[in-house]
C-alpha cells in the first residue's frame, strides 16, 4: 500500500455521536484525505 498523501487525525473523548458529520465533512474536501485516524 503507498503512503498516504496526507493524514487527518480526529482526537475525540466522549463525542461518539458527533462523529459521524466530522467525517462527513473531512471526507467532502477534495484532495479527500486518504487516510483518517479517529483517536
Amino acid at each position: 500500500m503507498a503512503d498516504p498523501q496526507f493524514t487527518v487525525v480526529v482526537p475525540t473523548y466522549n463525542r461518539a455521536g458527533l462523529l459521524p458529520e466530522t467525517l462527513d465533512g473531512i471526507l467532502q474536501q477534495r484532495p479527500a484525505p486518504l487516510e483518517v485516524i479517529v483517536v
